[in-house]
């Protein structure tokens, strides 16, 4: 492969992570009504319940921003100096969240929703390997 096609292929990799960060903040709102975040969370104080929801909207607000990134410029995320800077970020930040899926998260919970663990090991991998590609690849 030329390194003008593996330019493109990654350019590729990007605008599908763009789209798969679309479903990503769609799946937020999903697990907080599968999950029932609100009746979950009922027993806890108010600042509590208030803290995780900010911090949840801020979290999908970011990566709806990474979305459209994505999906607008991702020739932005091969530019020399902040674009690989960025890039190499989301690649380990991506590849973290694999981490905490298969050594944080309840194995027993893991193993009751086995089709959305693995899903969604796929999609944190696949972010991971694209965006260290964005940064690696010149």
């Amino acid at each position: 492969m030329t390194m003008q096609m593996m330019t493109g292929a990654i350019e590729v990799g990007l605008r599908v992570s763009g789209l798969v960060l679309v479903g990503l903040c769609a799946a937020n709102f999903v697990a907080a009504k599968r999950w029932d975040y609100g009746g979950s969370l009922a027993g806890t104080k108010r600042i509590v319940r208030q803290i995780f929801f900010v911090h949840g909207a801020y979290i999908v607000g970011l990566i709806a921003a990474l979305a459209a990134l994505c999906l607008i410029w991702p020739q932005g995320f091969r530019e020399p100096g902040m674009g690989r800077l960025v890039s190499g970020f989301f690649g380990l930040f991506w590849g973290s969240r694999v981490l905490v899926q298969c050594f944080y998260y309840d194995p027993e919970e893991r193993r009751r929703n086995r089709a959305w663990d693995l899903f969604f090991l796929g999609v944190f991998t696949w972010l991971s390997v694209v965006f260290i590609l964005a940064a690696l690849v010149k």
